[in-house]
Order: structure tokens, then C-alpha cells, then sequence
């Protein structure tokens, strides 16, 4: 493997530690030391941080073995990418799951209001988790039923292509387009109706539409810079270095992730109230 796969493995193991502790932080602050007063109406932006720290420690975990192996061979182990990276797809259908059900949750709160405020009390957050449960089912059957994947990969596997077969990997690249596209279509929405709030209104409360803009504006940045398009480019770069490129597109989107999770700890940690006040408002 080249040195910039080297080097982009190794960032990408500081960039997942980094996120690790700041979510970690943030679960502490909420649960532990109560400097953040906890919202049963931000369940899902908490259970979101815990799925973070899952989905980082798979990826520093297949990073650190990519880098091991890189030094010597005498660290490789039989089937190790396949159960890092195995890891890495529950965490991750998680973690999208999560973002884009929090992402049509605000949406919904913006555009039906009184619905919202009247019905979403009545949707347990175990009705979630099962959800989210049976998505992880469906996938699993679709890796070793459908596309009936074996846990065989060589000893000298070191990246997706060569853990799972086409079938799967086929599946999972439309899989994340569709989810990816679908959020970016949410959060547009979301901001545009934020943007009318913030434009038209004379208020006290346009402070508040302000401050959500912001964080909308924000997340659908760091969403299509550092997922979608790695995502999406995926055939451009078919002619390229596969090991490259996987290496930057994995890089790139945790770059993302450490800077929401950067942008959503400062907001928490800085003004607790008003945090509150914009993350759950039927209008943020």
C-alpha cells in the first residue's frame, strides 16, 4: 500500500478519537455529572452520540490494524477486516438511521406544528429501536442470504471490496445513496423553512429560528461535503486506486462526523438553556 494510505489511515484514527471523547464528554455531561440538563425529547440526539462512539471505535479499530499490518505482516489476522468492518455497517446503519429520523422528526415539527406537538409524545423510543432493529436484520439477511457472503476473507484484505462480494457491495453503495439523498432533501427542507421564519419574522423568538438556521445550514453543509459525495463519486474514481480512494472517502466522511459532533458539543456546552430551547422547539 502507498504512503498516502498510510497517512490517511492514521488521521483517520485521531479524527475517530477525537470524536470518541467529545461524544463521550457530551454522555458524561448529560448522564453523569448533570452539567446538561437532560430532555427526554433529545433521546435520539443522545442515543445518536452513544451510536458515534460505536461506529468511530470500529473505524479506528479497522485503521489501526490497516496501519499494524502495514509495518509487518506478522499482525494479520484471518478474517479481522471482515468483523471490524461488519461492526462498522450495524453502527452505521444505526447512526444514519438515527440522523435521518431526527432530520424528519424537525421537519415534520416545522410543518405540522400543532400535529407534531399533539402525536409525537405518543411514539415510544422503543418503537424506534425496533425499527432500527429490523433494518439491521433486513441488511444481515441481505449480506449472508441474498447475497449469500461467507466469513473468508484472505489474510491480506485490507479494505470493503475484497471483505464482501459485488452483490453486497452493489447493495450497500445504492443502499447509502438513497438514505444520503433523502436527508440532504429533509434538511433542504427544513432550512428553507427555517430561512422564511428567520426572514419574516419581527419577533423574540426569530433569535431563536436564527440560531436553528445556523445549525441547519451547518449540518446539511457537513452532510453533503463529508458523506454525500464521497457517496456519490464513488464511480468517478472507478479507474483510480481503490485503497486510495476508500482510504479518503472513509477520512472524509469522519472528518464530517467529528465536525457536527464539534459544532453540537459547543452549542451544548456553551449556553445549556438556549441549546435546549432550539433543539426542541416544535420550530427548530
Amino acid at each position: 500500500m502507498s504512503t498516502i494510505v498510510f497517512i490517511y489511515s492514521f488521521i483517520t484514527v485521531i479524527v475517530c478519537y477525537s470524536n470518541i471523547c467529545l461524544n463521550l464528554i457530551l454522555l458524561l455531561a448529560i448522564f453523569c455529572s448533570k452539567r446538561v440538563t437532560f430532555k427526554s425529547e433529545l433521546s435520539l440526539f443522545y442515543t445518536r452520540f452513544a451510536a458515534d462512539i460505536g461506529y468511530s471505535i470500529s473505524i479506528s479499530n479497522f485503521k489501526l490494524y490497516i496501519l499494524a499490518v502495514m509495518i509487518s505482516e506478522i499482525f494479520a489476522v484471518k478474517n479481522f477486516i471482515f468483523i471490524t468492518l461488519w461492526l462498522t455497517i450495524i453502527f452505521g446503519i444505526i447512526r444514519t438511521s438515527l440522523l435521518f429520523l431526527t432530520t424528519l422528526d424537525r421537519v415534520i415539527s416545522l410543518f405540522f406544528p400543532f400535529f407534531y406537538c399533539a402525536n409525537r409524545s405518543k411514539l415510544p423510543l422503543f418503537a424506534i429501536f425496533i425499527l432500527i432493529f429490523s433494518l439491521i436484520i433486513f441488511d444481515q439477511i441481505i449480506m449472508f442470504g441474498y447475497c449469500g457472503n461467507t466469513i473468508d476473507t484472505p489474510m491480506n484484505c485490507d479494505h470493503f471490496r475484497c471483505s464482501f462480494n459485488e452483490c453486497y457491495s452493489i447493495y450497500w453503495v445504492e443502499h447509502e445513496k438513497i438514505v444520503f439523498s433523502m436527508i440532504v432533501v429533509l434538511t433542504v427542507l427544513q432550512l428553507g423553512k427555517l430561512v422564511v421564519y428567520t426572514v419574516l419574522a419581527q419577533n423574540q423568538s426569530a433569535q431563536v429560528y436564527s440560531r436553528a438556521t445556523q445549525i441547519a445550514m451547518l449540518d446539511s453543509t457537513t452532510l453533503i461535503l463529508f458523506n454525500l459525495v464521497p457517496v456519490m463519486s464513488t464511480f468517478w474514481f472507478e479507474s483510480a486506486d481503490y485503497e486510495t480512494y476508500s482510504s479518503f472517502a472513509t477520512l472524509s466522511r469522519n472528518l464530517g462526523f467529528l465536525i457536527n459532533t464539534l459544532i453540537i458539543f459547543r452549542i451544548f456546552m456553551r449556553d445549556k438553556n438556549n441549546t435546549v430551547t432550539a433543539l426542541t422547539s416544535p420550530n427548530s
